[in-house]
């Protein structure tokens, strides 16, 4: 169900493919994960919130610490209102692999310091 990907996969690798459900959510693999990484990112191709970054973030937030953080990455709650296609979106909301990868970077670099 959950498949990590390390910065270098999302900047090069296909990781549109990777698409899941939040009705088929798998809590015992969102705790496990949580439970042994440092960051857990969920990418969602529509608004950033009720789909499956909400329900994993609620689910690692139940969970004791330790735990992972999370960060959800989707297009922002605010009407989007121009028109273009799939390719268009993703680079107009920050959808694109170098742009999430940056994200993913800044959370890391950020829990350190």
């Amino acid at each position: 169900f959950f498949k990590q990907k390390t910065a270098y996969e999302i900047t090069y690798g296909d990781w549109s493919s990777d698409v899941c459900s939040s009705v088929l959510f798998d809590q015992q693999a969102a705790r496990a994960l949580a439970s042994t990484a440092e960051l857990v990112v969920t990418v969602e191709e529509h608004a950033i919130f009720g789909g499956l970054g909400t329900r994993c973030a609620h689910e690692i937030a139940s969970m004791p610490a330790p735990r992972a953080r999370h960060l959800g990455v989707g297009i922002p709650p605010e009407p989007q209102h121009a028109v273009g296609d799939q390719k268009y979106l993703r680079q107009s909301t920050g959808l694109t692999a170098e742009r999430i990868a940056e994200r993913v970077r800044s959370s890391l670099t950020a829990a350190t310091r």
